[in-house]
């Protein structure tokens, strides 16, 4: 059970749950259920129907969300769980629960937990929170104005009172990373918990994709643009560290790639020399291969899909520290980290000045990602849990 479509794997909330699913069809049958925020197309339906026995979904226009959202954090639920909420596709789920016998129910972020059927039993049921969604929203609430700091304060606390509750009602909560699992064990001590990482698809994400040397430098962020971590990020990145790094290279560009900008970043690079957004693309690969990849988010949760797809494609990578928690890449040898603008500053100029220290970074980076966080080598976790 899903809580968006699991099909393009171009997101973050895509990229884990397809890859799931992908997995888990190549050795048990296997059904899903999802809400999307639009009508499929005949390559997302096609896709999830040569995996998947059964493919059940419900529509939920955003207006609706947002609507459903506040009704439900009026009556002093989350709003996450009014957002998440289909009558629908909870007939749907109940009606394939009667019709079958299943040997477990897989459940993707605390917002599905609400589908599982009662009655269903505990040993069967494996909730995978990715992160601690409650923290994001307590994150949130410190770093914004009213009223938003309020709302955001209320979500957090009582998100954190529902992932509390989880195992009462399943046998294992996965997380994406150590990080958010010690997290989660902090609150939740009892829990039974297992770490179950992200990988990278290395033949998609191929470094033999770079082709010829580019006659200019480019940095490349790549990410969706309607999620507030990436935006502010990325407009920070342009007020505080681009205004020098265009005075000293000439040749320097900074392609932001994803959809979602809003007026507030399109103005940000109105005016702005050698800065181009290019809004959603079918694939982003060109945008990387022969790029200086870099991620400066100053709020990050669980792994950054971003980082482990630019190494992959032998990217020399500069994260800020938020986006390298949960991953293992030593900085210095597998990707560069830079937190204030004078390490940003260093670090790109570092990259651009020396070309051996960047191929060094490359080949590194692309090295530890086919080591440590192929797609096969990290679901095989999911074996154990359900006993496969």
């Amino acid at each position: 059970m899903v809580h968006r479509t699991p099909y393009p794997p171009n997101r973050g909330h895509r990229i884990r749950s397809f890859h799931w699913l992908d997995y888990l069809a190549q050795r048990c049958d296997l059904d899903v259920a999802f809400l999307a925020d639009e009508p499929l197309t005949g390559e997302t339906e096609q896709a999830l129907r040569v995996r998947c026995r059964n493919v059940i979904w419900s529509l939920i226009l955003p207006w609706q969300r947002r609507i459903q959202a506040i009704l439900s954090l009026s009556v002093g639920a989350t709003a996450t769980k009014g957002a998440f909420w289909s009558n629908k596709l909870a007939r749907q789920i109940a009606s394939l629960c009667r019709r079958n016998s299943y040997d477990a129910i897989l459940v993707y972020c605390s917002s599905m937990v609400q589908y599982v059927p009662a009655g269903f039993r505990k040993d069967g049921v494996i909730v995978d929170l990715v992160d601690v969604d409650s923290q994001k929203w307590l994150d949130y609430s410190r770093t914004s104005s009213l009223p938003l700091k309020w709302l955001y304060r209320v979500e957090g606390v009582r998100l954190r009172h529902v992932e509390r509750r989880l195992p009462t009602l399943a046998s294992w909560i996965t997380l994406a990373t150590v990080p958010e699992c010690d997290l989660y064990k902090s609150f939740c001590p009892n829990a039974r918990t297992a770490v179950v990482e992200n990988g990278v698809n290395i033949d998609y994400f191929s470094p033999s994709l770079n082709g010829e040397e580019l006659s200019h430098h480019r940095l490349t962020f790549v990410g969706a643009l309607d999620y507030s971590p990436n935006r502010t990020g990325v407009i920070w990145f342009i007020n505080k560290v681009w205004p020098i790094l265009v005075q000293r290279f000439s040749n320097l560009e900074l392609y932001i790639v994803g959809a979602g900008a809003d007026g507030k970043l399109k103005a940000a690079v109105t005016h702005v020399p050698r800065v181009f957004l290019t809004g959603d693309v079918p694939d982003v690969r060109p945008f990387l291969a022969g790029a200086v990849a870099i991620v400066p988010l100053q709020l990050a949760r669980g792994v950054q899909n971003k980082v482990l797809e630019a190494m992959a494609m032998g990217c020399a990578t500069i994260a800020s520290s938020p986006a390298l928690e949960g991953i293992s890449a030593v900085p210095g040898r597998h990707v560069l980290k830079a937190d204030t603008p004078e390490e940003w500053i260093n670090a790109v100029a570092g990259v651009i000045k020396n070309p051996s220290l960047r191929k060094a970074i490359g080949h590194a980076a692309r090295d530890y990602i086919v080591q440590h966080h192929t797609w096969p080598q990290k679901l095989k976790a999911l074996d154990e849990l359900l006993q496969l």
